[in-house]
């Protein structure tokens, strides 16, 4: 939370100071359905940063859209679509079940050295598969 993503928008404006100034702001990407408010963006410096905790396993990627308006008088803008994904940390711990909630498993006591006791288990991690 804070830390801002390395900074790819730059825009510039042909015109003399104050019209030149530019202002940074994020509006939903598709008319309102997706939520900006993850993100905050520096008005001047266009540097984007999340405004919360993000959790890849609950939302992997993020839409919205950037809007660069001048000072112009009227204001004139100019806007880019910006998706961004989320790349997966090992912050989830392996879930493990056992069939019927089985946890006692028998052998033999006449079984050799080196029988395995196959218990039905399954396992599934929300990480994605690298981690």
């Amino acid at each position: 939370v804070g830390s801002d993503l390395p900074n790819i928008i730059t825009s510039t404006d042909s015109d003399t100071a104050p019209n030149a100034n530019i202002t940074f702001t994020l509006i939903s990407a598709d008319g309102g359905a997706s939520d900006p408010s993850h993100f905050f963006i520096n008005p001047t410096t266009a540097a984007i940063s999340p405004t919360r905790t993000l959790d890849r396993e609950m939302h992997a990627s993020y839409q919205f859209t950037v809007v660069a308006s001048d000072n112009g008088s009227p204001p004139r803008y100019t806007n880019k679509n910006v998706t961004i994904d989320l790349r997966d940390i090992n912050d989830n711990t392996p879930l493990m079940t056992l069939a019927g909630n089985v946890t006692t498993f028998w052998i033999q006591e006449s079984d050799p050295a080196g029988t395995e006791v196959v218990p039905p288990i399954s396992t599934s991690d929300p990480d994605a598969t690298v981690n």
